[in-house]
């Protein structure tokens, strides 16, 4: 479970953890694994046992995957099925696989033996989380060896196997974070790693090793290539992170530091026992100035609404600009908008396009600039760069800045599609967009470039992550790393929430075709039904809270 949906659902998810983490009692698993918390930090994990005198190669086997779900001490207890040979040389963290139930396990005369299983997802080496086609199926080989009078493993592949439930304990989620291309704002890439005390140095390994592959034209590092960790191990006293490099991160000038510092002041707060960090390199601590980012940006503790007397915010204060804009909208015949954090910028879809209107003590004339009709709802990113993307494939997509002139911007992969929905991240570095394909509607996110001032210039491959059973017709973001999506079921609309890099859940579904429009920094999650009525989700479920609703949005999404 997310950080996100316990902020959101809390006590009323559907499956908690102690419903849905039982162990099974036959097979390859062992019975009864205690769930503890070591003092060393470790937190919560399974306690497989070791090899029992005289097991069977079979039992060996069996007992070797069930020691998976122990990665305390670098999966010691594992390590005692093997030989002697490869006891120190496998490498338990190169692979994760999830897979969906137990593995079958085939036992061959020649001391060997395979194992197939059906895989959900994998973890690759820098904590990268992918969903695997339903149903993949994938077999390992093993050999055997005596020692002692005893069976071990002579050969296995570097890899752990655990199930679903299993890595929801065993697994947690944490945040890398990269520059964009012009260094001003952070970009999220979600990795995942055992709950261990080496968690703190498999982060900033991974940190090192730069962006996931999607992400590496727009997400930038400040590292000095080539640089690693000087002591390999990252320590963690009185709530401080001391992170030592090799003298390669000398290289950087003061500027470059202050951004490498500020990526591993991101990526390492995220855990409970880091405030701060400190920086030394081969042993000399440095004294490096922080640098100021914008931060997240803010949306407000309300959505603001369009209804037939123009935008206000659902129930708080209209402010003064607000009133202005609605002044604008009303004499567009507005059906869509976005409006920007500081509430100073408003962007209109009218029957005749989209138009800007800039908001200050007056409202400034609405300027055109886009003319097309069928026309999704236009973005505005923190750049207040104005994005209109028509609905047909093939369909271009215009950007246009407040002084510049309209651009038509290469689209990438999904511009072959017809297009349902689409938003821009808070950061402006990724494009989520709800596509018709031939296996269904699904979910695309591609990284976004920009040259030297900021601007859009073109959009890069895009990832699939469209959960499993959605059949999504709308998408909006509600931070960095997390969507909601509006997902079609009967005469119901469910939310689904997906995180890039990480795990999708559901929640419950409301009556009609709904909008989902939700902020993750406040938990709020709003639906607005076609009909114009909206509702907000609480602990009670889904509650009435307004009616003739024309469009909603949070500000800047």
């Amino acid at each position: 479970m997310n950080n996100l949906l316990k902020l959101i659902l809390g006590v009323l998810m559907a499956i908690s953890l102690a419903g849905c983490a039982a162990i099974p009692q036959d097979g390859i698993v062992l019975t009864g694994p205690a769930v503890e918390t070591e003092a060393d930090q470790e937190n919560l994990y399974y306690s497989p046992s070791g090899p029992e005198p005289g097991a069977t190669k079979e039992q060996i086997l069996n007992g070797f995957l069930n020691a998976g779900t122990g990665p305390q001490n670098d999966y010691a207890v594992a390590r005692e099925f093997l030989s002697t040979k490869i006891k120190n040389k496998w490498q338990p963290n190169e692979r994760v696989i999830i897979q969906k139930l137990r593995p079958t396990v085939t036992v061959y005369p020649n001391n060997s033996a395979s194992v197939s299983t059906t895989v959900l997802a994998q973890i690759d080496s820098a904590g990268a989380y992918s969903e695997l086609n339903s149903g993949s199926l994938e077999y390992f080989q093993f050999k055997f060896v005596e020692e002692n009078g005893q069976w071990r493993i002579s050969e296995a592949p570097d890899l752990t196997l655990v199930i679903r439930p299993v890595f929801e304990v065993m697994f947690r989620s944490y945040a890398l974070y990269f520059w964009d291309a012009n260094f001003e704002n952070l970009i999220p890439d979600l990795r995942w790693f055992p709950a261990q005390a080496t968690t703190p140095t498999r982060m900033v390994t991974a940190l090192l090793a730069g962006p996931s592959e999607w992400l590496a034209d727009v997400a930038k590092t400040a590292f000095p290539s080539g640089t690693k960790l000087s002591l390999n191990t990252v320590t963690i006293a009185n709530s401080v992170a001391t992170v030592d490099f090799t003298n390669r991160a000398l290289v950087a000038n003061t500027t470059q530091k202050s951004r490498f510092k500020k990526q591993l002041e991101q990526t390492l707060t995220q855990l409970d026992s880091v405030f701060e960090v400190a920086v030394l390199v081969e042993r000399t601590p440095q004294e490096i100035p922080d640098i100021l980012t914008p931060g997240a940006q803010a949306t407000g503790l309300y959505p603001i609404v369009l209804d037939a007397d123009g935008l206000r915010a659902l129930g708080g204060n209209t402010s003064s600009n607000l009133k202005l804009a609605s002044e604008s909208l009303r004499k567009l015949a507005a059906s869509d908008f976005a409006i920007s954090g500081d509430l100073t910028t408003v962007v209109a879809a009218t029957p005749t396009g989209v138009y800007l209107t800039k908001l200050g003590r007056v409202a400034e004339t609405s300027k055109l600039v886009d003319g097309r009709k069928a026309i999704l709802t236009p973005m505005l990113d923190r750049n207040e760069y104005i994005w209109s993307l028509g609905s047909a494939s093939g369909s271009a997509l215009l950007i246009a800045g407040n002084n510049e002139p309209v651009r038509s911007i290469n689209l990438g992969s999904i511009a072959g599609y017809d297009r349902l929905s689409f938003a821009i991240s808070p950061e402006g570095s990724r494009l989520a967009a709800v596509v018709k394909t031939n296996l269904g509607n699904r979910l695309l996110i591609a990284p976004i470039t920009r040259n030297a001032a900021g601007m859009p210039t073109s959009v890069g491959q895009a990832i699939d992550l469209t959960p499993i059973g959605a059949n999504p017709f709308y998408v909006s973001w509600m931070s960095g790393l997390d969507l909601v999506l509006s997902s079609v079921l009967g005469e119901e609309t469910r939310p689904y929430f997906v995180q890039v890099g990480g795990v999708a859940d559901i929640s419950t579904a409301i009556y009609g075709r709904a909008e989902f429009q939700g902020d993750a920094q406040t938990g709020n999650l709003h639906a607005r039904v076609d009909n114009g009525d909206v509702y907000r989700y609480s602990s009670l479920g889904w509650e009435f809270v307004d009616i003739e609703i024309i469009a909603m949005h949070f500000a800047s999404q």
